[in-house]
């Protein structure tokens, strides 16, 4: 980009020297002023149209605009074509980037791969952490010492799952970041790029399991605490003398638990467990959603919404089911363990009572506010109190569940022990082959060089992991037969084999984790040039996955190219025949896959296979059908074009849409105007002077670069790029005063000044853009007072520094008032219009995903199982949309609030339901592609009027809400509720043949358990989000007049 930039800037100043009049005295002639003007707006139109839509754009467009303002604005001045002043801009930029590939090259070529496997240790650690602490969590064995810890853990607390989800984001976004380096450098390691790319697939994969082991681990939690609420509310009863002070008999007299969004229930009131089972369902679903939307959405730390909240859902009810003309009589609470068969009872009834205390799971810190409020308003906060069951109390199933607990709690520690140890003795085999290059050498010339055989090179740590899991497989069903009650399985089952599924794949992939390593340390021994493995192609249409708050390229905010819905069905459904499976189903519990070192030979191979599998899914070569636009083609205002003069205004309309009519062209053309308000004086006789003396072009160039799409942004840049010009400026003179103009002290002082800012700008977040500001001003102006003492200009190193701060200053709020006019692009606008489109792609996304699962002819088969990785592909986009949501929420921080505060929490809100919804959609489709296609045929064959529904249910919401965002309509009450449409599928499920007790052992009961632990918290997922929508689009007026209640 520069290259092109210093070319452009020759081409203007050449037409303007053939307009130039020799003989004329004027300073600034207006022909040579017009085209350098002219050369100067369509250069930097193109500039920042291509920063908008290109992330990898942003540096280069930085020095770009740097070589064009300056250029083009001195060139006024010049009397013929010098292209002198061009190359003394473009050759530094030149040589510097010459300078760090030379250094990266010779002096540290190793260096990338270095950093990469040093991220790779600490993410191993952090996942076997994780790992380990719930695991124990579940276990409830957090206070018995561990026999074998390979190494202590960083903390002994359990972290909620959604921190344990953005942790595992972070890390793996890092990860990725760091195998893109190694990927297009040339490196000198012993460690391979194809190495470090399986290494990272691997890690990928280990994502999934980790997090349905964190729901597990909370869903088992929030079932303890149900019961202990069950006996809390049972206490409470007895004191309760008048209806009116009973909370558990009238729960609607509570105007706070309607579902009309005027007003919602805290936690602890109204608990939809505290009712009788001869009540409303709706009304108790109704009481548990909201009931969390108002204890949640504070922090990005709140937690996932509801965990476990569906079983009060699901399992109500059983008895019915069973023996339709029995009736429920009794008001205790139901629990997944629940007494059952009990002489006195009837009623098969385990719901789980955790309806709202898993809910409570959603936001850590809502136990401090109600904690805080709770004694307050008359509801306390049973989180808080600790209670021991009387040993008379008739628990049945709680001891049950704790007897099986122990039994097979050695089996679950042992192959978590295991795991455990063959991540450590990866992590040491991996800092074996990352050590090298000159420190390396030194220090084993000096003697102080370690000893590479800090391990057994020849054990291969793999094999004790492949020998716990086949001992997890041969009694990993011990006791779980006694989890049924007249054939019919109970909840609690389902998060056992939820559990066992989650710690399993885990386990596999730590297996070829821990194996590949383990023939990577004997294979590479040696150290070799690796050349770039990323075309330049693939790294220029890449999108930047890291979202930073003060230097984000226009792209990461004005990106309006997202997927449709409809564009997103058609992508799922029309690439049966060009998507490769990545991922086979694994045969049912089979041996783990044993990691390979790809080599040349295994690359050939594979992509031999590749083809000839795609020649083979195409039908012998064949061509994929191509589908009618007319089908595809969906406008209300317009039908499809028929004729030649149609067809022709239709592809002009639809080339303006994509780019005359978008946010990225507004955003050029408003920097082009404040451009070229910033630059007039360089192209008037009377300000020329003084323009080019105080270095005018400088403000130029701040606003072109750093200018922000939104007011948000442009009020957050004002800010720290404010701070970072005055921290540099003073930087600068107290460099100055002390070095006395000595060039060596000079130097070094200017070492030791940006040494913090270079650590701030390299690490920080918030001040990253203050620490490059500070870079950049104290080496301006040390360079130009330096500059001007050695020229005899008589410019003090005062009048420099007072320059650059107006330049700056006058820069950034230029682009703050261009961004209002002529009228302001808020980011709390976009960013409702951004949700609303992601909410209807997780839309799309799901109906796509059920689709292609649940056909049943052979062919749809094969589109399904090619179409894993364009569902996969979607799910990593939606997450990319989700991410650039949260950076427009951080900016729209700093907008003024005239009209009102904004509602950031209700939106911090939305985002994290979103981000648990795509985390579940993923659960349930690597749980539900492993079952076999008959097994899978038979269960929706049973259930298929309820899955109808229940699917119908989820995507009114989904669509719904989506419509709400978008157009700021209100929500009506819809017909059938998602935690109801998905109770009521949950208890036909549990009644078909394939899940009797006979069936345990085959592999798809596992999967399916998991699949459907996950399909019960979407639903909950989908009903906080909806009722967090109408929190801020209203309810329906006639919702209002009625009062209505589900």
């Amino acid at each position: 980009m520069c290259s092109v930039a210093t070319g452009w800037s020759l081409l203007g100043i050449y037409c303007a020297s053939l307009v130039r009049v020799p003989d004329s005295t004027d300073l600034a002639q207006t022909k040579v002023c017009a085209v350098l003007a002219c050369f100067l707006l369509i250069g930097a139109f193109c500039l920042n149209f291509l920063r908008a839509r290109v992330d990898q754009a942003n540096l280069g467009g930085m020095l770009s605009a740097t070589i064009l303002v300056i250029t083009l604005t001195g060139a006024v001045r010049d009397q013929q074509y010098d292209p002198t002043a061009v190359l003394q801009d473009y050759i530094p930029i030149l040589g510097a980037f010459v300078l760090v590939f030379l250094i990266c090259v010779l002096v540290w070529p190793e260096n990338s791969t270095c950093i990469y496997v040093q991220q790779l240790v600490k993410t191993i650690e952090t996942f076997d952490g994780i790992a380990q602490r719930q695991v124990d969590s579940f276990l409830h064995s957090n206070k018995a010492p561990r026999e074998q810890s390979v190494y202590p853990s960083r903390s002994s607390q359990v972290e909620p799952l959604p921190v344990v989800q953005r942790t595992l984001e972070s890390l793996l976004q890092t990860l990725v970041e760091k195998k893109r380096v190694v990927r297009r450098e040339v490196t000198f390691s012993a460690v391979a790029p194809r190495d470090v790319s399986e290494i990272t697939r691997l890690m990928k994969k280990m994502r999934v399991p980790l997090q349905g082991i964190g729901l597990s681990r909370t869903i088992e939690d929030n079932m303890r605490k149900a019961l202990t609420r069950r006996h809390i509310a049972n206490r409470l009863k007895k004191f309760a003398t008048l209806d009116s002070l009973d909370p558990i008999s009238n729960p609607a007299a509570d105007p706070r638990a309607s579902y009309s969004g005027q007003s919602f229930s805290t936690v602890g009131s109204d608990n939809p467990c505290w009712t009788s089972d001869d009540d409303d369902d709706d009304e108790g679903d109704d009481a548990s959603t909201v009931s969390s939307s108002s204890s949640t959405c504070s922090s990005t730390s709140s937690s996932s919404s509801s965990i476990g909240s569906q079983g009060t859902h699901d399992d109500n009810n059983d008895d019915d089911l069973m023996r339709p003309s029995t009736s429920t009589q009794q008001t205790k609470i139901p629990s997944p363990y629940e007494e059952c068969g009990a002489p006195n009872e009837k009623e098969v009834d385990d719901s789980s009572d955790d309806d709202d205390d898993e809910k409570e799971q959603h936001d850590p810190k809502a136990a401090l506010r109600d904690d805080d409020h709770g004694h307050g308003n008359g509801f306390f906060t049973p989180e808080h109190i600790t209670i021991t069951l009387p040993p008379e109390s008739p628990n049945v199933w709680r001891r049950e569940y704790d007897e099986i607990l122990e039994t097979v709690r050695p089996i679950y520690r042992e192959l978590s022990q295991a795991c455990s140890t063959a991540a450590y003795e990866s992590t040491l085999r991996l800092n074996r082959m990352q050590r090298g290059g000159w420190g390396r050498t030194i220090r084993h010339i000096v003697g102080k060089g370690p000893s590479d055989e800090e391990y057994a090179r020849d054990h291969d740590p793999s094999v004790p992991l492949l020998k716990a899991i086949r001992r997890f497989d041969s009694h990993r069903l011990t006791g779980l037969q006694r989890l049924y009650h007249e054939d019919v399985p109970r909840r609690i089952l389902f998060m056992l084999l939820h559990f066992q599924f989650n710690l399993r794949g885990y386990a596999e992939r730590v297996y070829t984790l821990s194996s590949l390593v383990y023939e990577m340390d004997q294979v590479r021994t040696r150290r070799r040039v690796w050349l770039p493995h990323m075309s330049l192609r693939k790294w220029l249409g890449r999108k930047n996955d890291q979202e930073d708050v003060g230097l984000d390229p226009p792209a990461q905010i004005v990106e309006t190219h997202v997927y449709e819905s409809a564009g997103l069905q058609r992508s799922l459904s029309r690439r049966a025949t060009t998507i490769l499976n990545e991922l086979e189903a694994l045969p049912d519990l089979a041996e783990p896959m044993r990691g390979q070192v790809p080599t040349p030979n295994n690359d050939s191979s594979s992509n031999l296979q590749q083809r000839k599998r795609q020649s083979s899914s195409n039908g012998g070569g064949t061509a994929p059908p191509r589908f009618d636009p007319t089908v595809m083609y969906h406008d209300p205002d317009v039908a499809y074009p028929t004729t030649r003069t149609q067809r022709a205004f239709y592809t002009c309309w639809q080339f303006c849409k994509a780019n005359l009519y978008s946010a990225d062209t507004t955003f050029a053309v408003r920097a082009c105007i404040v451009l070229m308000a910033l630059t007039l004086p360089a192209f008037l006789d009377e300000s020329i002077d003084w323009y080019n003396r105080a270095r005018g072009q400088w403000a130029a160039v701040v606003a072109l670069v750093w200018m922000g799409p939104s007011v948000g942004s442009n009020f957050f840049g004002l800010m720290v790029r404010t701070v970072g010009t005055f921290i540099g400026a003073i930087c600068s003179l107290l460099i100055w005063e002390i070095s006395r103009t000595n060039r060596a002290a000079m130097v070094i002082l200017v070492f030791v000044f940006n040494l913090p800012w270079w650590l701030v700008y390299l690490n920080g977040k918030f001040w990253k853009a203050t620490g490059l500001f500070s870079l950049i001003t104290t080496s301006i102006i040390v360079g130009y007072a330096y500059h001007y003492k050695m020229s005899g200009a008589g410019i003090s190193v005062y009048e420099v520094t007072y320059e650059r701060t107006i330049s700056v200053l006058a820069g950034v709020v230029a682009a703050l008032v261009i961004s209002v006019f002529p009228y302001p692009r808020t980011g709390r606008v976009e960013l409702r219009h951004r949700i609303s489109r992601t909410l209807g792609d997780v839309a799309a996304l799901y109906s796509s995903f059920l689709a292609l699962l649940l056909k049943n002819s052979r062919r749809d088969e094969n589109v399904r199982k090619e179409n894993r990785k364009v569902f996969r592909c979607v799910a990593a986009d939606i997450r990319k949309q989700i991410k650039g949501a949260l950076v427009l929420l951080e900016q729209s921080r700093f907008e003024p609030a005239l009209r009102g505060v904004f509602q950031e929490h209700k939106y911090l809100q939305i985002l994290q339901v979103l981000e648990n919804m795509v985390n579940l959609m993923i659960d349930m489709e690597h749980a539900l592609e492993r079952i076999h296609e008959h097994w899978r045929l038979d269960l929706v064959r049973n259930t298929w009027k309820e899955r109808k529904n229940a699917i119908a249910s989820f995507l009114t919401a989904l669509h719904l809400g989506a419509n709400a965002l978008s157009n700021k309509s209100p929500l009506p009450p819809y017909i059938l509720r998602p935690t109801r449409a998905r109770r009521i599928l949950t208890n036909k499920a549990r009644l078909i043949p394939n899940l009797m007790p006979e069936h345990l052992a085959d592999p798809e009961y596992t999967y399916y358990s998991a699949y459907l632990m996950s399909s019960e918290q979407l639903a909950v997922e989908i009903e906080l989000l909806i009722s967090t929508i109408r929190d801020l689009v209203g309810p329906d007026s006639v919702s209002v007049w009625l009062d209505y209640r589900h």
